[in-house]
């Protein structure tokens, strides 16, 4: 139910901005927001609507889909109704269970015969290129992003190029609109390893090292101290530390890389496995596993067996987050972020950041009759207006068509937060009433739950650049309309939110180290967000041969050359073969493949200006 209403709610949010960059905020005063409860949006922001003039009729077909154990008529949800009535455009929805999506697609796109607009039916980058490129039935937004047309997009292209090069395919066109995940901020949401505390300590190492060489020094001391300790815990086909090792020597990439996943090193696209440095990753990798740093069942485990030693007590480095596995406080409290390292072969502290990008969830026919109106209405997803719509629904502004009262917000001086600071509280009468049980239970009946696989989810540009503040932050949830005064209960409380709310974005935030959240993140904000930097996409477009050829890389050349690093490792194959080794697999074709992967890193720089 809930995805089935966020597309109910998506394409509702995508109707609102139409077309109308953000308004210039009327009460803007030395860079801050006043107070103004009546502030309506609909008489600034969407003040092109309806869509549609008197007496036209537009309906736009949509298909969309929706879990097989929620079932829902998308109409029976307050935001449709809201939707319709004010843009005037009517919507003829198609929900496709989930569980027949995949074949639903594949008869749409073979009969050629597409809806107006396909809603969160995850395309894939192949896609795009198959049907976009290809066969030209997916619609070109390329040439319609424009001022005139989708101002909130351009403003967001602006501020973050990698949104534009992750949407645009390898022939120049964008084939599906992109989203943003919700995190600008988002510590700890990184490939995550934590050492134990106390066992470094025991040691007399205080805080992560930030050379390989004392990271080593500092896991055989751990094994010295405690002969039954797992220094470095963690299996070769499960939660594999051995990226970690390969990141300070250069390979900037993602966890789980064996060797055999695409990594930028010294500004190029390249496969480990093929890099003559790879040798002295296996003669260290080697010697861990014999001396027993590595645990003895290295090549055994499963990510339950690394989970149980974990919970044991054994290991002196976990990768992952410590308190999945030991919940309570004073298992997981000694543990400490790793931190990005040096070594004689790289001298740059790098840690690759979260992928916080997405497409694959808007995208329309190529034979539709209203392209402009559809790219008018997708332009709403970027305006920070449509994040707050995405999210809560018809709530904060006085246009609800008697749905809603919306909620309000106070200011708890009672309740401090973990910096001393009163917290902010929303007060709905619907749910005080018992109209509904809860919030979420109150909001996805008025707009279906919170998802969007596209749009700005939570980049609130044109609020940040309005009030002074870094342009792209991740203001959280709603706080783009709070800056607005929208659902305050008190002047004195509004001024009191934004007066400490712009303190916050100037400051280091404020982590509870006595939950786990906030530890952990507290943690890797300090020992590796600064470290954080961009690498390979994790959205790449290839040909349809492209594609192909990379199948058969993964399902012949990876395999057979993880299974040969294995031996490597263990000691069953000598390093002193690494050479004929890496000829082996240049035989196999690994210099094309990697080609492709280099292709496309250039072409996702040139798109990135």
């Amino acid at each position: 139910m809930k995805k089935l209403l966020c597309l109910v709610l998506s394409l509702a949010m995508l109707v609102a901005m139409s077309g109308v960059a953000m308004a210039e905020l009327t009460y803007a005063t030395d860079g801050l927001y006043q107070y103004n409860p009546d502030y309506d949006f609909m008489a600034t922001d969407c003040n092109s609507w309806p869509l549609v003039e008197d007496g036209e009729e537009v309906t736009l077909k949509v298909m969309c889909y929706t879990p097989d154990a929620y079932p829902t008529d998308p109409h029976s949800i307050h935001f449709w109704q809201w939707l319709e009535k004010e843009t005037g455009v009517k919507f003829e929805i198609d929900q496709v269970l989930e569980s027949a999506l995949s074949e639903r697609k594949s008869l749409m796109f073979a009969s050629g015969d597409l809806p107006d607009i396909l809603l969160c039916i995850g395309l894939s980058t192949a896609d795009m290129m198959n049907y976009g490129a290809g066969e030209h039935l997916l619609l070109d937004f390329a040439p319609y992003i424009t001022e005139e047309l989708m101002p909130n997009l351009c403003l967001a292209f602006e501020e973050f190029p990698i949104f534009k090069a992750n949407a645009t395919a390898a022939d120049g066109g964008i084939y599906s609109l992109p989203g943003n995940r919700g995190y600008f901020s988002p510590y700890g949401e990184s490939d995550r390893i934590f050492m134990d505390l106390n066992r470094m300590e025991a040691v007399g190492v205080t805080e992560p090292p930030a050379t390989l060489d004392d990271f080593i020094a500092m896991l055989y001391a751990m094994k010295e101290a405690d002969p039954d300790c797992i220094p470095l815990g963690g299996a070769n086909d499960s939660m594999n530390p051995g990226y970690y090792i390969l990141n300070a020597m250069g390979f900037l990439g993602r966890s789980g890389n064996q060797g055999t996943l695409i990594t930028v090193r010294n500004g190029e696209a390249v496969l480990p496995v093929g890099d003559p440095l790879f040798k002295e990753y296996l003669t260290i990798m080697n010697k861990l596993y014999t001396d027993g740093i590595l645990s003895n069942s290295f090549f055994t485990d499963d990510g339950t067996a690394v989970n149980a030693k974990m919970s044991e007590g054994k290991l002196g480095v976990y990768p992952f987050v410590p308190f999945t596995v030991t919940p309570n406080e004073e298992d997981w409290s000694h543990w400490v972020s790793m931190t990005p390292m040096t070594s004689q072969w790289s001298d740059t502290r790098q840690w690759l950041e979260y992928n916080c990008w997405d497409n694959g969830g808007f995208a329309a026919s190529a034979e539709t009759e209203y392209p402009e109106l559809i790219c008018r209405l997708a332009d709403f997803f970027y305006s920070d207006y449509g994040f707050m719509m995405i999210w809560d629904g018809p709530r904060y502004h006085n246009n609800t068509l008697g749905i809603v009262e919306g909620t309000r917000y106070y200011i708890d001086y009672e309740n401090l937060r973990a910096d001393g600071l009163p917290n902010v509280k929303g007060e709905t009468p619907e749910v005080v009433d018992g109209t509904y049980e809860g919030d979420y239970d109150y909001k996805y009946s008025i707009q279906g739950g919170p998802f969007a696989s596209f749009g700005l989810n939570g980049g609130h540009v044109a609020t940040s650049r309005a009030v002074g503040a870094p342009e792209g932050i991740y203001a959280g949830r709603d706080d783009a309309m709070k800056l607005r005064g929208i659902g305050w209960t008190s002047e004195e409380d509004f001024n009191f939110y934004v007066e400490h709310y712009m303190e916050y974005l100037t400051n280091p935030p404020v982590f509870d180290i006595h939950t786990t959240e906030g530890q952990f993140r507290g943690s890797m904000y300090q020992w590796v967000t600064p470290y954080e930097t961009s690498g390979f996409p994790a959205i790449t477009y290839y040909t349809v041969e492209e594609t192909e050829a990379l199948s058969d890389y993964t399902s012949t050349i990876k395999t057979y050359a993880e299974g040969e690093i294995a031996k490597f490792i263990s000691g069953d194959r000598p390093i002193d073969e690494y050479e004929a080794f890496v000829a082996e697999l240049e035989g196999m074709g690994l210099r094309d493949w990697e080609q492709i992967y280099k292709d496309a890193w250039a072409a996702y720089q040139a798109a990135m200006g």
